[in-house]
């Protein structure tokens, strides 16, 4: 596989009434794109080098975090588990996503996948 892989990592319901949420809570929080330090997946989790731009993190009121990973070619992410579920959402490259005693499939631009 040649070229970098990116996914948007979301742990968010699939629709989201932001309007409701201002309501719910006045103190709107906005981060400017890029104000977060990136990581670099640590080598017990990934095999090659996957940098993690974090866009939001969870906290009381929304129990829920987001993230951009970008894969360089042949890096992958080792078995692991999100016992709440998690969101995919390929934005370029070719993401490949497999469950436990599934095979694996290939996942175009922009396909969104729930992962349980």
């Amino acid at each position: 596989m040649t070229g970098k892989i990116s996914y948007l990592g979301l742990l968010l319901p699939l629709i989201t009434f932001s309007s409701f949420a201002q309501q719910q809570n006045a103190a709107v929080q906005i981060a400017a794109a890029g104000s977060q330090n990136p990581v670099y997946g640590a080598a017990e989790n990934f095999t090659g080098r996957v940098r993690v731009d974090p866009l939001f993190q969870a906290d009381q009121e929304i129990k829920v975090s987001a993230a951009y990973g970008t894969f360089e070619p042949g890096a992958r992410s080792a078995w692991h588990t999100h016992p709440a579920g998690q969101r995919l959402i390929v934005t370029s490259g070719v993401g490949v996503t497999q469950q436990e005693g599934q095979p694996a499939q290939r996942r175009p631009i922009l396909c969104a996948r729930v992962c349980h």
